[in-house]
């Protein structure tokens, strides 16, 4: 993958004593920076994610559509053709929250790089981790695929028992039904981290969970804050677009919306790593001191 870094041509690179931006100032210079390489890597995504995006469409959207009746929604937006514009947008908005599987490994460690400001090849480093973290990202996939069902059934099946149901199991429904939502919340928000942790840690599958889990109850405000941001520009290219959305959206929609969610997860990992270095060092140098 280095077969050509002697023919690259240095730019003038960022002055010693300039100093670093930080948070959303670092975001929007990296962002511009890295425009067009962010577009190609989200189309890459895009592409790799199309085995994901055909399973979720046709084991998640009549399943969507009948629990939440949002038939009516989609079709306000496209006026006609509902049904695949509704299928559409259920696929995008999976790959949006949760990811997919193998294809989003790649596109993590690539906007991991990014951000951290390393050398990277878009197509052949993201495959290289799309290889190395098959087996996790697999097994995040199926269980991603479980818990949707699982929450959207719940919250489908507690809502419609309760309208009939007595007052007492009314308050228990509605009880039940809130613990679901929530709980699937937080879920969704753990992938915030997950794949980032992923390739950046040699962990399993159960402490992948647990620490990603760990990060984002540590960082629920700025959590809860991007998934309602980056849910709210993904709605809006449906919105506006209509039946367009999957063509903007695979353009320059994975940019706006996903990237956010990898700069930040990156940024907090990069500073958590390293803050153990430090602590790491210190214990170094009062050892040599003894």
């Amino acid at each position: 993958m280095g077969l050509f870094n002697r023919y690259l041509k240095e730019g003038p690179g960022v002055e010693k004593d300039a100093p670093k931006k930080k948070g959303i100032f670092l975001f929007f210079e990296i962002y511009f920076r890295k425009f067009f390489k962010l577009l190609k890597a989200g189309l890459y995504y895009m592409f790799e994610s199309l085995p994901f995006l055909i399973i979720g469409v046709l084991f998640f959207g009549p399943l969507i559509s009948r629990c939440w009746g949002i038939e009516e929604a989609i079709a306000g937006i496209a006026d006609n053709n509902s049904a695949m514009v509704m299928f559409v947008f259920i696929a995008c908005g999976l790959l949006n929250l949760f990811g997919s599987g193998p294809a989003a490994a790649g596109y993590a460690y690539v906007t991991r790089c990014f951000v951290r400001g390393e050398h990277t090849w878009v197509w052949s480093d993201g495959w290289d981790k799309i290889k190395e973290n098959f087996k996790n990202a697999i097994l995040l996939i199926v269980l991603d695929f479980v818990i949707i069902f699982a929450a959207v059934y719940g919250i489908y099946f507690y809502g419609a028992f309760a309208a009939d149901a007595p007052a007492a199991i009314q308050k228990f429904f509605g009880v039940s039904r809130g613990i679901v939502t929530v709980s699937f919340l937080l879920y969704t928000m753990m992938h915030i981290f997950l794949y980032q942790i992923m390739v950046t840690y040699e962990c399993g599958f159960k402490n992948l969970l647990k620490n990603s889990f760990i990060m984002m109850m540590a960082k629920l405000p700025m959590c809860l804050l991007l998934t309602a941001v980056t849910s709210a520009l993904f709605i809006l290219l449906f919105v506006y677009f209509g039946k367009l959305g999957i063509f903007v959206y695979a353009i320059l929609g994975i940019s706006l919306t996903r990237f956010p969610l990898e700069f930040y997860a990156a940024r907090v990992i990069e500073k958590n790593i390293k803050r153990v270095e430090k602590r790491m060092q210190k214990s170094v140098d009062e050892g040599a001191e003894e």
